[in-house]
């Protein structure tokens, strides 16, 4: 698998706005996390459509890692848009 060259740093949730969250109703758990997407079997370099590399890369997962990343983020689309109701998300593509 290719390695990570540049990657924005991740900065940890504070207290205070942990706090507010909660007291606000706002945090939730999400079904999947960065750690779920990080198991990719291996990468290909994205091209545009002059076949100049983007410097983007495509992940491929096995097709179980497949199924349960593309579920997760269904749920999360959920969560965003309609606030959970998984069942408008029956149209979206699997």
């Amino acid at each position: 698998m290719a390695e990570i060259r540049f990657k924005k740093p991740i900065y940890p949730v504070s207290n205070s706005l942990r706090n507010y969250l909660r007291v606000t109703n706002r945090e939730i758990d999400v079904p999947i996390s960065y750690q779920d997407l990080t198991h990719a079997n291996s990468t290909i370099a994205l091209l545009d459509k002059k076949g100049k590399d983007t410097l983007w890369e495509t992940m491929i997962y096995s097709e179980s890692d497949r199924q349960f990343i593309h579920e997760g983020l269904r749920k999360v689309y959920a969560q965003l848009k309609v606030g959970g109701d998984t069942s408008v998300i029956d149209h979206l593509f699997y």
